[in-house]
């Protein structure tokens, strides 16, 4: 005996005093309660007992229901993705959502919130119109959360196996796991947010679950220790599970608005990333590249015995502008190129010929170029040591002829207060034994020293002209920096951290982004400038060089050389904002 809640048939609850469960006959169960509050007149299964009892033959409801079940598959699989389609479709094809530097916080927010609610929503009405609910807390609540804790697996899968990459088939799995956000999903992937895919999912299947389960709760429905168990369960699995998962997959951004809180950003509208080389590709009009204003010494007419270019970015515009100056033959066949061509990085990253003959690659890539003989003459600063060791195994060398000289400059946010590192406070913050900025001239915060990927222009330049062989701290994905102009917006503008540390080029900062945002840090005293360039009291002035292999004995090869090192060459390089080879070496 003990006591318990009843429904009519009509749906009403009432409350008897105790009942008694027997079976009779057999498969079906039968109750006989005392009713605490009068007799009850039921067209159903109740019959009037003379002494306010009550004998009932009511269905089981303990189980699992297969309409409650596929309600729930309905609206987690169906009425939820469609509906957060219809808000993020347009949303994600409009350029409200977009910024040129990736996303951010403000997106991750927007793709948290919405299915967030919504799910919630969902859940809430979910839970007060189903007439199908299980009264048993574990097949109440389980098929509510199954779906959540289903994504969560298949997200988890995914994001190990792909390494956090989410342009990784893996994640093909997490997408075909609920078809109907594969438009969401893959308008966020051709966007470059793909780390955003699993977030609105999860959101949305969590949200279903808190909607639903603090709705109960808020009906005082749990029965008993069981039902707070699995309910509590639920929870946890839609707040921690989901929550944690998207956290982790998401870091880099939650990093970025944290440090946008702590320590202030610009107020810049736009963040940067690389700069768009199709602008000043060769051939184009007002593409700003420098010109002789004469007619050149050498000109070469034959498409197929042109030296194939390639480089790092920020000496893209040099080399450009070589091949505007004398590849004549590339340039009548650019007048006549098909009138139905579009593409806006022609000479840039198109592989097709001839367009190919002049390409920008980045400094690692064109290295591997120039190694596999896709590329004839590449524009860079001087190699690595793993780069000088693949050159080796493969039985040749570099040809290395200096060109010009810029400054490799450290920069930082123009409202932070230090103007000056020496030499070991640099290395002393690489190395992680300087850690915060009043150490060198700051305030207190910490120093965020960005780093670049390995075997690029500046990481080399950074190991061997900085570093000398001290080995650098490991760089976190917060400080790390794919590309020339990414690494400066990061710092001018998603983070313009008053606590971040830069480091490139000085043509690519100056003359590439002209960022008014950050400025330069003086090394041992000294700024950077063409002038100190060129006298050699700046520390950290290093050339730059035409690279070619010493494999290739092609003439055409060689005339190129020659004419580059020429006074037309050399003038180039310092219309284009370089520091000629000719000018006084540096200081060593």
């Amino acid at each position: 005996m003990e006591a318990s809640n009843l429904t009519k048939s009509n749906g009403e609850s009432f409350s008897p005093g105790w009942f008694l469960t027997f079976s009779w006959p057999a498969r079906q169960k039968w109750k006989v309660c005392y009713n605490m509050g009068g007799p009850v007149s039921d067209p159903g299964y109740w019959i009037h007992l003379p002494w306010r009892c009550v004998l009932s033959s009511a269905p089981n409801n303990q189980s699992l229901r297969p309409g409650y079940i596929v309600n729930i598959i309905l609206i987690i699989f169906l009425a939820l993705p469609l509906l957060l389609s219809l808000v993020f479709v347009p949303l994600l094809m409009s350029n409200a959502f977009h910024t040129s530097g990736g996303y951010g916080l403000g997106q991750l927010s927007l793709m948290f919130v919405i299915p967030l609610v919504v799910g919630g929503v969902a859940g809430m009405a979910f839970c007060t119109g189903s007439r199908s609910k299980p009264s048993s807390p574990w097949a109440r609540y389980l098929p509510v959360a199954a779906p959540l804790i289903i994504f969560i697996g298949i997200a988890v899968y995914a994001y190990a196996v792909s390494n956090g990459n989410y342009n990784s088939p893996a994640w093909g799995v997490f997408a075909w796991a609920n078809p109907a956000y594969l438009i969401v999903n893959l308008l966020l992937s051709l966007s470059g947010y793909g780390g955003l895919m699993p977030v609105h999912v999860l959101s949305a299947a969590a949200g279903f679950v808190l909607g639903f389960v603090l709705w109960d709760f808020r009906r005082r429905q749990f029965s008993g220790t069981a039902g707070m168990r699995w309910a509590a369960g639920c929870l946890v699995a839609a707040v921690a599970g989901s929550w944690l998962f998207m956290g982790i997959a998401n870091k880099e951004q939650i990093q970025d608005g944290i440090a946008k809180l702590r320590y202030g950003e610009t107020g810049m509208k736009t963040d940067l990333a690389e700069y768009d080389l199709s602008q000043m590709a060769p051939f184009k009009k007002n593409n700003g590249l420098a010109t002789l204003g004469s007619k050149p010494q050498l000109s070469l007419t034959d498409l197929n015995e042109m030296p194939r270019l390639d480089g790092a970015t920020a000496l893209y515009p040099v080399y450009a502008a070589f091949a505007e100056t004398v590849y004549e033959g590339l340039a009548e066949w650019d007048k006549h190129k098909p009138a139905t061509e579009s593409r806006n990085n022609l000479y840039v990253s198109v592989d097709e010929f001839p367009y190919s003959i002049v390409k920008c690659s980045t400094t690692p890539n064109a290295y591997e170029n120039l190694m596999n003989k896709i590329a004839d003459i590449i524009i860079v600063a001087e190699p690595s040591q793993s780069q000088l060791e693949q050159v080796r195994a493969r039985e040749d060398e570099f040809v290395m002829t200096p060109l010009g000289s810029d400054a490799f400059v450290f920069f930082a946010n123009k409202k932070n207060p230090a103007e000056n590192l020496t030499i070991n406070q640099i290395r002393d913050i690489y190395t992680g034994k300087i850690t915060n900025w009043k150490e060198v001239g700051g305030k207190s915060v910490d120093i965020l020293p960005y780093q670049r990927p390995q075997d690029s222009g500046s990481q080399t330049a950074m190991q061997n002209k900085v570093m000398k062989g001290l080995e650098m701290m490991e760089p976190t994905t917060v400080t790390r920096a794919g590309g020339m102009g990414e690494v400066i917006s990061k710092v001018a503008s998603y983070r313009n951290s008053k606590n971040a540390l830069g480091y490139t080029f000085m043509y690519y900062a100056s003359s590439m982004v002209k960022d008014n945002r950050i400025k330069y840090l003086a090394v041992d005293g000294i700024k950077p400038s063409p002038e100190t360039i060129r006298d050699g009291t700046y520390p950290f002035a290093g050339q730059f060089y035409a690279v070619t292999l010493k494999s290739n004995t092609s003439p055409q090869v060689r005339k190129l050389l020659d004419w580059m090192t020429s006074a037309e060459g050399q003038t180039l390089v310092e219309k284009t904002g370089y520091v000629p080879a000719t000018a006084p070496a540096p200081k060593k």
